[in-house]
């Protein structure tokens, strides 16, 4: 196989020449080497995300145009406000309770006609079961009922970790991902 390195630069506020810097010094000095990445180039680049946003902006048409995905017009407040309801009321889920995941054609179109600019959110399976194999963890089974609609896409069209990651993974044919154990549910 080959080593591919990826620089996933969405989080723009910690994404700085010197923190790239010294993840490639680090990356060095344990003897990792890539065989294709920023400075070495390949068959996969650009290796950074911010350079790919037309990839993902398809990615994210495919999937609204199929049913998979959705227009979010909710604020920032409006979801604050639901995520306090949902512990004050001790609720199993807390996240997004689904609000613009069955707007009709009229009420985009009332929200657009207010300049309010969507973001893209993933259209979650409602309770179905996934069985996933996992090379460490063996056989696992999640249900989609403990997951919200994750935003995909933000309103400036700067996507998310999961939404990027994935869209990479398969344009750049990664066949093993490693992570830490706490971000095995999050892509």
């Amino acid at each position: 196989g080959k080593f591919l390195l990826r620089i996933e630069d969405t989080d723009q506020a910690r994404s700085t020449a010197a923190s790239l810097q010294m993840i490639l010094a680090g990356l060095r000095w344990l003897g990792i080497d890539w065989d294709e990445g920023p400075d070495k180039g390949g068959a996969y680049g650009p290796y950074f995300q911010m350079q790919r946003l037309s990839l993902y902006r398809a990615a994210a048409d495919q999937l609204l145009a199929n049913g998979h995905a959705y227009r979010c017009y909710c604020s920032s407040e409006r979801i604050d406000g639901v995520r306090e309801a949902q512990k004050a009321a001790k609720s199993a889920f807390l996240g997004y309770d689904g609000h613009c995941r069955d707007l009709t054609a009229a009420q985009r179109a009332e929200y657009e006609r207010q300049g309010i600019v969507p973001n893209v959110r993933f259209r979650m399976p409602t309770a179905r079961t996934l069985r996933v194999h996992d090379l460490i963890l063996g056989d696992v089974e999640v249900n989609t009922r403990d997951f919200d609609d994750w935003v995909m896409l933000r309103p400036d069209g700067v996507p998310l970790y999961n939404f990027a990651c994935v869209v990479d993974d398969i344009g750049m044919q990664i066949t093993h991902v490693v992570r830490g154990n706490e971000h095995f549910q999050n892509g």
